[in-house]
């Protein structure tokens, strides 16, 4: 009885006849190779019917797959590529998780970042905005205070050279530094005329005043606003004169008195 047998060696396929061993020993035609061949009893006592049986062709032989035939590599199942997708998938959904924490980080960072330097200019400007309010402050006090520097010096020159200068008729000449609404209240009805009066409005009250002493004594300094008080001491009694002033076309006048 004839079978077809593949090498092992080489994978080809070629034809042996078998009678009534169970083992044939032969070579490969193609490559030289050894085979030990086992053929079922079953086959040879003619209960079974081999897996294929066709006619003979030289052609192409019948094929007889022999149990000493190259077993096939197993293939890797539906199951094995579902497990590799799956890891692939979680491996790319923690790649992502971690891009998008490390993205938010960094965001949130620059933000902060932003945020600090906002608030730091913020603080800066409203530093130099204070600095500079107290700056024109100062610059405003200063002014104010030379202000008043110079109107307490013109008093006191007013009163050396019109009220404590003993000439009684110079008195006319200063008559310009008052405004017209001191005139009036200075020589206005009801009021002694001349220097009386002018002694009235400015002097301290006394009939025998000491010139010398009211001099010595005199002191003028700010009160508020436009007022400023005007000492006047002699022998132990002091008279303070009360005195506004009042600015016109640049000029210093004295606009009222108490």
């Amino acid at each position: 009885m004839e079978y077809q047998v593949t090498c092992n060696e080489c994978g080809k396929k070629f034809q042996i006849t078998a009678d009534s061993d169970s083992t044939i020993n032969c070579t490969c035609p193609y490559c030289s190779h050894a085979l030990s061949v086992v053929i079922p009893r079953a086959m040879i006592q003619g209960t079974a019917v081999p897996p294929i049986q066709q006619p003979i062709n030289p052609q192409q032989p019948i094929t007889s797959q022999q149990p000493t035939s190259s077993p096939t590599p197993q293939q890797p199942t539906s199951t094995n590529w579902t497990k590799v997708l799956l890891i692939v998938l979680i491996v790319l959904l923690v790649a992502g998780i971690g891009a998008f924490a490390f993205i938010q980080c960094n965001r949130q960072k620059e933000q902060n970042v932003q945020e600090e330097l906002i608030r730091q200019q913020v603080h800066n400007d409203s530093i130099m905005r204070v600095r500079k309010e107290l700056e024109n402050k100062a610059v405003v006090d200063a002014q104010t205070q030379q202000r008043q520097r110079a109107i307490c010096t013109f008093i006191e020159s007013f009163y050396r050279k019109a009220v404590l200068s003993g000439n009684t008729d110079g008195y006319e000449f200063y008559q310009r530094y008052l405004t017209d609404y001191c005139a009036k209240m200075v020589f206005g009805p009801g009021t002694n005329e001349g220097w009386e009066g002018w002694w009235d409005a400015f002097g301290n009250g006394t009939d025998e005043p000491n010139l010398k002493r009211l001099l010595n004594n005199l002191r003028v300094t700010h009160d508020q606003g436009d007022w400023y008080n005007v000492r006047l001491s002699q022998n132990g009694q002091t008279k303070f004169r009360k005195i506004k002033v009042k600015i016109e076309d640049g000029h210093t006048l004295i606009d009222d008195i108490k």
